[in-house]
């Protein structure tokens, strides 16, 4: 996929689609993190409602309880003035990956079970959602991908609702497939838009900007940002990688390292908050994790194989059983849709391909890779969110949390 190049800038390009934005949809949402992206497209989103008398501009944002102090201080400033936003400041249990622990592969923000040790306390504002029946979809220790969508379809309603959010596609390959492919959902055939649903409609009007550009319209017009970039400048980190995420992911635990020097104060209660949060600091850069490329066979393992089974076996039995049953998936897939090119590579009934000498990539070297980054999901073998496997696993321990 090649870009186009267009006989505007970005900054104008982003005002255009905020204003068909608003020529199109009566009901408009922010998601806000807090991050410079976010920031950039809610003080454009709120310029476009101002000048058409459409203010307050409705924001959701998602406070998942461990994150740093200067973002929750930056977004209570940027949020505060109500006559500009309408905030949905959720404090809810949900539930995320950690991929610091195999004893803990998930975690919930604000459970009432762990308030000894949360990192902080509820906000005080008069707009944070934390009463389990304030919204009537929901459902405790739901799943962050599960909740967003069922937000923004009860927000919308009967109207249309135009969902946006700050993505960029330079951030990534995924990012940038999001909004250049070429699918069905586009809404009105507007290619920075997909469909999501319902009445909902998620919109990416800065997607085309590079960081150069963020930091550009930030310095320009002398606007408010999260002051923890200007620390993490100061630590020596490159502009492209500042981050604001909750941090155990296996993709947010890569940032572990920088909790400490941050912000010490959060990161001793995050390391009491969950599970491996130190181990993931000390490791989370390393091939013990598969950093990156940097995922290596011990010689003593002639196979991917037999390396993968290995691993399984230092999983306690409720992980090893959960992982087994999406291999076995897996398998089965190969074996329904592509026996003939299994046999052509002389691979063995009932089995897979070991390595990546082939145009596929769910292997049993990718299998190690899941192990070794804890991804509970499975998100590598092509795998989604499954709360049905979430749900049988919390049952498990549960029951075997005595022996």
């Amino acid at each position: 996929m090649y870009k186009l190049y267009l006989n505007e800038n970005v900054l104008e390009a982003a005002q255009r689609r905020i204003r068909t934005i608003y020529d199109q949809f009566p009901r408009v949402c922010v998601s806000f993190s807090g991050g410079k992206d976010s920031s950039v497209l809610l003080y454009l989103t709120i310029e476009e409602a101002e000048r058409r008398g459409r203010l307050p501009v409705e924001v959701l944002f998602i406070d998942w309880e461990a994150q740093y102090e200067a973002t929750i201080k930056y977004i209570d400033e940027v949020l505060g003035d109500d006559t500009k936003t309408k905030t949905y400041w959720i404090c809810l249990p949900l539930s995320t990956d950690n991929g610091c622990s195999m004893h803990d592969p998930m975690w919930t923000s604000w459970d009432p079970q762990k308030k000894d040790v949360w990192v902080r306390p509820f906000p005080n504002r008069q707009d944070v959602i934390k009463d389990y029946d304030a919204l009537p979809f929901y459902r405790f220790g739901m799943f962050f991908e599960e909740f967003v969508p069922k937000f923004q379809e009860w927000l919308a309603g009967d109207d249309k609702l135009a969902c946006l959010i700050g993505l960029r596609a330079d951030e990534s390959l995924n990012r940038f497939r999001a909004v250049t492919k070429k699918r069905p959902t586009r809404y009105n055939g507007l290619s920075w838009t997909k469909e999501m649903g319902g009445n909902t409609v998620a919109c990416y009007p800065i997607y085309d900007w590079g960081v150069q550009d963020i930091w550009g319209y930030i310095g320009k017009n002398k606007l408010p940002y999260n002051q923890i970039y200007d620390r993490m400048y100061w630590l020596g980190q490159s502009i492209y990688d500042m981050r604001i995420n909750e941090p155990y992911g296996p993709e947010c635990r890569r940032g572990l390292d920088k909790y400490h020097p941050l912000e010490p104060a959060t990161w001793n209660r995050l390391v009491a908050r969950v599970g491996g949060a130190n181990f993931g600091k000390l490791s989370s850069m390393t091939s013990l994790f598969a950093r990156g490329n940097k995922i290596m066979r011990p010689e003593s393992f002639k196979t991917w194989k037999e390396y993968a089974l290995f691993l399984l076996n230092t999983y306690p039995p409720e992980a090893r059983a959960h992982y087994i049953r999406r291999i076995k998936v897996l398998i089965k897939w190969w074996q329904d849709h592509r026996r003939d090119e299994l046999d052509a590579a002389g691979v063995p009934a009932g089995d897979i391909y070991d390595d990546h000498s082939h145009p596929r990539k769910e292997t049993w070297r990718t299998i190690c890779r899941v192990l070794l980054e804890n991804d509970f999901f499975c998100t590598k073998l092509c795998f989604g969110v499954n709360k049905n496997e979430f749900e049988k696993f919390e049952r498990l321990k549960i029951k075997y949390e005595n022996l």
